[in-house]
Formats: C-alpha cells, structure tokens, sequence
C-alpha cells in the first residue's frame, strides 16, 4: 500500500519552501551561499517538496549544461515557451549550481558581463529564481485548490508535472522520473560500501576522495558521475581487487537504477 501522507505535512512543506525561497531572496553576499544551500537541500530531501522536484529533474526536454553553453554564446538568456520545460530547466540548472556541475560566476559573467558579486546575486535572484518560485507556487495553488477536502493523499496527487516518465513497481507503488525512488537509491550506495568499506584503507586514498566518500556516504543525491568516477578510479588504483566487486556490483544493478549518476560513473570508470 502506497504511503499516506497529511494535509498537515503538505501545507507545513509548502509553507517551509515560501519560507527558505525568501531566504533566499533576501541574501546578501555574505550569507547568499548558505541560504541557497538550504533551500536546495530542502528541496532535495523534503518528503512532499522532493516528489515534486523530482518530476523536473526527470524532464528530458531540457538540458541544463548544454542552455547554459547556449547562453553563453549568444550572450543573452534563450527560454523556451513551455512552461513545464522552462520550470524544469531552472531547477536543473539551480541544481547544477548546488551539485557542483554548474558555475554560477562563471555564467553570470559570461551572459551579464557583471563584474560584482552583489550584483550576481541580484541578476540570479530576479531573472532565475524570481521566476522560478514564482511558477512553482502557482502549481502548488492548484494542488492546494486540488487536496483541501482530503485528509490525506498519497504520491500520485503530488504529481503537478506531466514531462515525466512514470514508473510503476512493487505493487503499485508509483515512483517518478529517472531517479526513481531516491530512497531505493539511497540503499544501493549504502550496499555499495558495506562490500567495499571492509577492504579500503582510508588514509591511502588522496584527500579530495575522502571527502567524496564521505559524500557519497552522507548525500549520495548530489553526487555527480564526475565525481563517483573520480573517487571509485581513486580506489581502484590503490586496491585493484575491487575491480572485480564493482563489475559484480553493476551486473547485479536493477533496471530501474542502471540510469543513475552513481551508477553511471562507475560504468563510465570500467568502460561498460
């Protein structure tokens, strides 16, 4: 049976995202790093907030490196008319910018030719996410307008986007988008290193892989590939015999995580 989630916790999950985004809005550059950091994780993490966010970052419409390259080049911000795609394409780039994937400065340079901090802050805040909260709570409106006579819902009302893949898996249970199941994604990296931790000297790796393994154990969402790759080459080198548990490892991946970054930066590593 498919978890049931309160109104309560919609209406509170709601409330928390206004609250975080105007953290957000109302940043300096002393604090703007931090107060986004928190409300990506949120956003991340949070059990309502998180189905919907995932529905985005499943969109394939939209590629959040390659517009980023695009504005660059003409030196000037090209949107897309779709709404649904356009919602999807600042939350996947706001979430390169959180993962590491995307340089805001150095986009903000490029399309703005700015100069100063302040000012970057102020150029992403009115043109990115402005915009981005904005279309994100009129959704969540409906979605309020659409449960107020429930008491509670399940994962299906949550679904406020229809660029998505849907899957349907262990009796019914819907997950959504490409990442299907973060919590099933969660146990596999936790899998993953219950078979490796046992043979990994820890102070022969260099430090910068300590510092992803310890995120990849803590925050495996915002892992990217580059990284899993980065570290796991780090591993295989200093313990070859892991090689043969990581191809293990992949062979015995189920269909719906094979498209994961975890995943993908190990294939990449032994060439699969």
């Amino acid at each position: 049976m498919e978890k049931q989630i309160s109104i309560k916790q919609v209406e509170r999950a709601i409330r928390r995202f206004g609250d975080y985004a105007d953290d957000v809005r109302n940043s300096t550059h002393r604090t703007f790093d931090a107060f986004f950091q928190v409300f990506m994780d949120f956003c991340e993490t949070d059990e309502v907030i998180g189905y919907i966010t995932r529905q985005l970052k499943s969109n394939e419409n939209v590629d959040a490196k390659k517009w980023v390259e695009d504005c660059r080049e003409q030196r000037a911000m090209v949107l897309m008319f779709d709404e649904e795609d356009r919602i999807a394409l600042f939350y996947k780039f706001m979430y390169g910018i959180f993962a590491n994937q995307i340089s805001l400065q150095d986009f903000w340079i490029s399309v703005f030719t700015g100069n100063r901090y302040d000012e970057m802050i102020y150029d992403f805040n009115q043109q990115i996410f402005e915009k981005f909260v904005r279309d994100i709570n009129y959704r969540l409106e409906e979605l309020e307008e659409k449960i107020k006579d429930k008491e509670s819902i399940t994962g299906k009302d949550l679904i406020i986007f229809q660029h998505y893949d849907i899957n349907i898996v262990n009796n019914g249970v819907m997950t959504v988008g490409n990442e299907n199941v973060i919590n099933d994604n969660r146990t596999m990296v936790q899998n993953l290193i219950t078979q490796i931790m046992p043979e990994i000297d820890v102070t022969k790796l260099l430090p910068e892989s300590v510092e992803l393994l310890n995120k990849l154990q803590q925050k495996p969402e915002v892992m990217t590939s580059d990284e899993t790759k980065s570290l796991f080459e780090d591993i295989v080198k200093k313990f070859p015999a892991l090689r043969d548990k990581l191809f293990g490892f992949i062979k015995n991946i189920p269909p719906e995580l094979a498209r994961t970054v975890i995943v993908d930066g190990i294939k990449t590593l032994l060439g699969v």
